[in-house]
């Protein structure tokens, strides 16, 4: 687990235990075909997309699925003078924080757009990589159907139910868009179950994040199963950012999506509980490729190309 995985823990752990809804943004009318952006990579895993805000920049973003809110430095939120629009209790590991909130009348990336999307404005210890000013949350991704390329670099997106829907082959796994925790509804999550014989429990539900490299996992130090040895470790949170703490480490032989398997995955848990809507995160980056269909609610792992012959039977 390399230091930037642990300062980006950030997101992780506020998103995860904070028990909120976000208002919907609008978006634009849904385009016709899918477009393509290339991506660039933090850390070899976190990806980097060009974010236009209000018709400026474009600017260096982080395409988060594991954050159910998108964030922006503060620095670039005066840049652009971003009106303000409130404040946020955000709940991390240790005490709330409150952090600002700015509206952005548009956010767009290749040309795709969100309209009056609400914005967390970061503090300055946030951890996020140089030259990138900010993070785009499920509360811009929701909107679309997404292909993220692992392997080549390049993001696709489809505004809402379009042609994408049919242009792979694979198991659809069903993924939970919203929960409801002890009565609180929680909007824009990516669930899915996992399921391996070396955990502790059967089935896991785990939420498809895009900024970790590892297996995380909430449920203390039994969640690890048998197996599993002692290693110092830091976190950074809003409330507490390098506190270091000793968490649990070990390769996890197997986990399956359905017929998906996933072998020899780096796992690493805290001693303690963690309480969240999801037992743990799962990294995209463990795939060439994933499709997410917001629209239709399914995802599928390391997709392959339908012919063009075959699309649309």
């Amino acid at each position: 687990m390399n230091a930037l995985s642990r300062l980006y823990l950030i997101s992780r752990v506020i998103a995860l235990c904070l028990f909120a809804f976000t208002l919907p943004a609008s978006a634009a009318s849904p385009g016709e075909n899918p477009v393509s952006v290339s991506f660039t990579t933090a850390a070899d895993f976190l990806v980097v997309v060009p974010v236009s805000i209000n018709g400026a920049g474009p600017f260096n973003f982080l395409l988060d699925t594991g954050a159910t809110n998108s964030d922006i430095d503060p620095d670039l939120a005066d840049q652009l003078s971003l009106p303000a629009a409130g404040e946020n209790d955000v709940t991390g590991i240790e005490r709330k924080v409150r952090l600002s909130i700015v509206h952005a009348e548009s956010i767009s990336v290749a040309g795709r757009t969100v309209r009056n999307l609400k914005l967390n404005v970061l503090s300055k210890a946030n951890g996020l990589p140089s030259k990138v000013s900010g993070i785009l949350g499920e509360d811009f991704l929701s909107n679309f159907d997404l292909l993220i390329d692992n392997r080549h670099h390049v993001i696709q997106l489809q505004q809402g139910l379009g042609p994408m829907s049919d242009m792979f082959d694979g198991e659809r796994l069903p993924v939970q868009l919203e929960v409801t925790v002890n009565g609180q509804y929680i909007n824009h999550t990516l669930v899915v179950t996992g399921f391996s014989s070396d955990l502790s429990r059967g089935s896991i539900s785990l939420l498809l994040d895009s900024a970790v490299n590892y297996l995380y996992l909430f449920g203390g130090k039994q969640s690890l199963g048998g197996g599993a040895t002692q290693r110092e470790c830091s976190r950074a949170t809003v409330s507490d950012p390098s506190k270091q703490f000793i968490c649990l480490q070990r390769v996890l032989p197997e986990l399956r999506f359905g017929k998906k398997q996933v072998v020899s995955l780096l796992a690493v848990a805290q001693l303690a509980t963690t309480s969240a809507y999801t037992e743990g995160l799962m990294p995209t980056s463990a795939f060439h490729s994933i499709f997410i269909s917001h629209s239709q609610k399914f995802v599928i792992l390391d997709p392959s190309s339908k012919p063009a012959s075959r699309r649309g039977m």
